[in-house]
């Protein structure tokens, strides 16, 4: 019976000067991959009704948004709600209009460090991700077609 030719051919008689190496197993540990944090934008134009709420929330887990910053979410008052899948931050101050938040999923609610309304159009969201502080800014402002009295 033959053998199989060696891996690596080297001439009879000459030193080979690059032999193969044995690479052991290290005993360092590896690098977690790097999570990617998906955030998002968008005008809403109302969430007032929990049917809006409830279509939103399903479109969101087709697209896998973790952080959706809202506009014109229209809802009154300063909340933090938890719901099934989803965090849902918001403030609003003018009933009927305006009104920004955040919808976050739920998996990273470990990751929310505070969240700030400063007014019905400005919030900040604040997530400790990868040993870093990050601060998101959602802001709403009428278009313009709006009075200039509104867009100031």
């Amino acid at each position: 019976m033959t053998q199989p030719p060696p891996s690596r051919l080297v001439p009879v008689g000459e030193k080979d000067h690059n032999p193969p190496t044995i690479i052991e197993k290290s005993t360092r540990k590896t690098k977690q991959p790097q999570q990617t944090l998906k955030i998002g934008t968008l005008n809403v134009r109302s969430l007032a009704r929990t049917e809006k709420f409830i279509e939103l929330t399903y479109l969101l887990q087709k697209i896998k948004i973790d952080v959706l910053g809202l506009a014109e979410v229209r809802k009154m008052g300063c909340a933090i709600e938890e719901h099934e899948k989803y965090i849902f931050c918001y403030k609003g101050e003018t009933l009927g209009q305006y009104g920004v938040g955040f919808l976050i999923k739920k998996e990273h609610e470990n990751k929310i460090s505070s969240f700030t309304a400063l007014s019905d159009r400005v919030a900040l969201l604040k997530l400790k991700y990868d040993n870093q502080l990050l601060t998101i800014i959602q802001v709403y402002a009428p278009t313009h077609n709006a009075a200039d009295e509104e867009i100031n």
